[in-house]
């Protein structure tokens, strides 16, 4: 039981080693701009490959699709074969797509109003940002995604905006998360 941990830790320590290296690619976008940034198609296998490892291991994103997170198929002959960049790229797409639209399984608390679908002020570092909360963070009840209206107004002129993830209920019980009206 201890090996299977330890490897478990090895393997996130992996995968954040590789996202440290390209970054983390949140929005199409994103995508676009690094894969320009790498030369051959080895260099946006493995590019690609360290988002989807990432997502899988260590933000333990879902998706309905489990093949979204494979790099190679079986051909007829019952041979593997590696997938091409491009579907490996549209696999990323999907994930990114999805996480916009992650499902909402919002406890109710009394005293606690409902958060998701609602325009929020979120303050904190003494700025404030309005935005929309868009969902729980599926499996993790107590993390809400939200998108600020700058990210908003990015996705208006043809890139989409970065979902950011909070406790957003310790800012409210904090005062330092309003509803907007």
């Amino acid at each position: 039981m201890e090996k299977q941990q330890e490897k478990r830790i090895k393997n996130k320590e992996k995968c954040t080693d590789s996202i440290i290296f390209y970054g983390l690619w949140q929005s199409p976008r994103e995508v676009e701009e690094n894969m320009l940034t790498l030369n051959s198609d080895a260099q946006k296998r493995e590019g690609l490959q360290a988002q989807l490892k990432f997502r899988k291991s260590v933000l333990l994103q879902k998706h309905p699709d489990k093949s979204v997170y494979s790099f190679s198929y079986k051909t007829e002959s019952g041979a593997y074969k590696k997938h091409p960049v491009t579907i490996l790229k549209e696999n990323l797409l999907k994930l990114i797509t999805k996480a916009y639209e992650g499902p909402s399984k919002e406890v109710h608390q009394p005293d606690i109003p409902l958060l998701v679908g609602k325009r929020v002020r979120h303050t904190f570092h003494d700025e404030s940002y309005t935005g929309r909360v868009i969902s729980v963070v599926p499996g993790y009840p107590d993390y809400y995604n939200i998108v600020y209206d700058v990210e908003r107004e990015e996705k208006r002129t043809g890139s989409v905006g970065v979902v950011y993830t909070y406790r957003l209920l310790d800012d409210y019980r904090a005062g330092d998360l309003t509803l907007l009206v």
